[in-house]
């Protein structure tokens, strides 16, 4: 298993901020309309972060993945153009 520093890099954590300020602007309009409520606003932005990171591994699993694939493609006799 790979270490804890490879998750953390390939969750890429340094682009949180791009799914928490969008939340954060939404959480500050809510409140100055009178309907913020902390624990859906803390809830709200936990799971756009995890969104966020959940879509960065799963980008590098689907980079890697396809790379495994393209190299075995290489390998193989070319398919005839008709059957």
């Amino acid at each position: 298993m790979a270490p804890l520093s490879a998750w953390i890099s390939a969750a890429r954590m340094r682009i949180l901020p791009a799914s928490a300020i969008p939340t954060c602007i939404g959480i500050v309009l809510a409140a100055q309309e009178g309907h913020f409520d902390l624990f859906t606003a803390f809830i709200t932005l936990l799971c756009a972060m995890m969104l966020q990171t959940t879509s960065n591994l799963l980008n590098i699993y689907m980079i890697l993945n396809m790379e495994q694939i393209l190299k075995g493609l290489d390998h193989q006799e070319p398919l005839p153009l008709v059957p």
